[in-house]
């Protein structure tokens, strides 16, 4: 029996200190979404035009707890946003070694071509890293795709 209420008490703790801590980050003059209420007048609306029309949706909860409200807040952005422009910079770094690659690689194909007496030759490409849209590392995966 002391084994249930000290269980009890645990976890009452951990509700309590989850539920102040989700409006911790959030300002003065805001407040979360709970839900949304439409009202209208006279003409009938489908559910899917209504929900075309709202933008913002309440985060989600489990067994009362906004978890990934809890994991965005819990990540510092501008760590992440560092590590970013760090991992950036690599990226571009080897993109510019992958190029002079190919332009020495392309280079002695000519020069063999040439040397052959060939007047073509043929071109070699390697693949660039993608800059536009790199792969997420953890924190960032986890912030901006599970976190809300």
């Amino acid at each position: 029996m002391k084994q249930f209420i000290n269980i009890a008490f645990l976890l009452f703790f951990t509700f309590v200190l989850i539920g102040c801590k989700t409006t911790k980050y959030v300002p003065n003059d805001r407040s979360l979404l709970k839900k949304n209420i439409i009202t209208y007048q006279k003409k009938v609306f489908q559910e899917d035009e209504i929900l075309s029309i709202i933008r913002q949706s309440p985060n989600r909860k489990f067994i009362g707890i906004k978890w990934n409200l809890l994991l965005f807040n819990a990540l510092d952005s501008s760590s992440i946003a560092l590590k970013r422009t760090h991992k950036n910079y690599k990226l571009r770094q080897i993109n510019l070694k992958r190029k002079e690659k190919e332009n020495r690689i392309n280079l002695h194909r000519i020069k063999k071509a040439k040397s052959k007496g060939e007047l073509e030759y043929v071109r070699k490409y390697i693949p660039l890293k993608d800059t536009l849209e790199p792969n997420l590392f953890l924190k960032e995966w986890l912030k901006y795709k599970i976190g809300e």
